[in-house]
């Protein structure tokens, strides 16, 4: 037969397991809200952070292309001109070769303006060389700063799946436990209540001297005995 204390305190016990599943859950639930949060401002600082190095690439990138031909221009595009530091320099050179030519007798001979034509091209040839060869660095900065980006992205892909994923166990968690202490709460009161139902049938035998019959209602030592003759007879 159960116990009564031990029912009653089963049965607060459950109450207690219910409230506790809930606690539980509600601190991983908000854990897990805290690594979603985290996860966001992370992959928001990372894209503002690359945004001017993808933003120059993609500018990079399509000028390049329209100065290889394989693109139209650019709006924003002027072409490329020569540099400051390049016309310095051909400005050097020029003054050599004129200085040089007019030592000889030679400053508008045919032979002089060809050799300031064929420095003016090579250089000029340098120099776009170069320009190109900037612009496809830049281009390739803004190429890994894209794939920076997508791997932070997959990167909060993962843990914001992560982070569902365990704000749906914590709250599956809680249902199961709430239900699990609701059961047993239930289970220990219809103990309760059947021990209490049994505990009155044996207070009521033991009044009328044994179990009852169920026709006549009396107990074992009030049955009715059998009818005496009087003694007139």
């Amino acid at each position: 037969m159960p116990n009564p204390i031990a029912a009653i305190g089963s049965a607060i016990g459950g109450i207690a397991q219910s409230n506790a599943a809930s606690s539980a859950a509600n601190a991983q639930e908000r854990a897990a809200q805290a690594q979603l949060e985290e996860s966001r401002n992370t992959r928001e600082i990372i894209r503002s952070d690359l945004s001017s190095y993808r933003e120059g690439g993609e500018r990079a990138f399509n000028a390049l292309q329209y100065e290889l031909g394989l693109a139209d221009r650019p709006d924003s595009w002027q072409g490329i001109s020569m540099t400051p530091a390049s016309q310095f320099a051909l400005e050097q050179g020029r003054d050599t070769i004129e200085a040089g030519a007019s030592y000889g007798g030679g400053l508008n001979s045919g032979r002089a303006m060809q050799a300031l034509e064929q420095y003016r091209m090579g250089l000029a040839q340098s120099d776009r060389n170069s320009q190109l060869d900037r612009l496809g660095g830049l281009a390739s900065s803004g190429q890994n700063a894209a794939a920076q980006t997508a791997a932070a992205e997959t990167n909060n892909l993962s843990s914001v799946t992560n982070a569902l994923g365990n704000i749906g166990n914590a709250q599956a968690a809680s249902q199961i436990g709430v239900g699990n202490a609701i059961s047993g709460t239930i289970n220990n009161g219809i103990g309760l209540y059947q021990y209490q139902q049994g505990l009155g049938q044996n207070q009521n035998s033991q009044q009328y001297g044994g179990p009852m019959n169920a026709i006549t209602g009396f107990g074992a030592s009030q049955a009715q005995t059998p009818f005496q003759l009087s003694s007139i007879y």
